[in-house]
């Protein structure tokens, strides 16, 4: 997908999303070396079904805390689409949702309401494609008031 514009995020913004994804990339170290300590001490299982699990629990713990933090960045780019002041800045906070693909943020969008103000914002701007992304993924995945909303955009 093509953006026409240059929409940087401005520094307090970039600054709130930077403290949530320090605080989640030294929450995710902490588990990573409690979980390596504990690996190599005598604590572990012995057996290998219990090691297993061990490991299995482990990996799951990072993952999960990796995915909340990323959830929460998300919330603050939300929230910074929802207290913006011009089309620009919207876009600038809310573009990384209409990323494609597995690793794209359109999963934190629970209710599609990012997708529902940023092709508010796109379609001030002229940015068609997003327009068209956005629409075509809330109404593809997401149920409520937004698909409603964003179907008569």
């Amino acid at each position: 997908m093509q953006v026409k514009g240059d929409y940087p995020l401005g520094d307090e913004a970039r600054l709130q999303c930077q403290r949530v994804a320090k605080k989640g990339l030294g929450a995710a170290t902490v588990v990573l070396v409690v979980f390596l300590g504990f690996a190599a001490t005598p604590l572990r299982p012995s057996n290998p079904n219990g090691a297993l699990a061990f490991d299995a629990f482990g990996i799951f713990l990072l993952f999960w805390t990796i995915q909340s933090y990323s959830r929460a960045v998300a919330a603050v780019r939300l929230e910074l689409a929802r207290s913006a002041k011009t089309p620009d800045e919207v876009m600038a906070a809310l573009l990384p949702f209409a990323t494609p693909g597995l690793l794209g943020k359109s999963r934190f969008d629970r209710t599609g309401e990012a997708h529902y103000l940023l092709a508010k914002a796109a379609k001030k701007l002229g940015e068609d494609q997003v327009v068209a992304y956005c629409k075509a993924f809330v109404l593809r995945f997401r149920r409520g008031e937004f698909s409603d909303k964003i179907r008569k955009l």
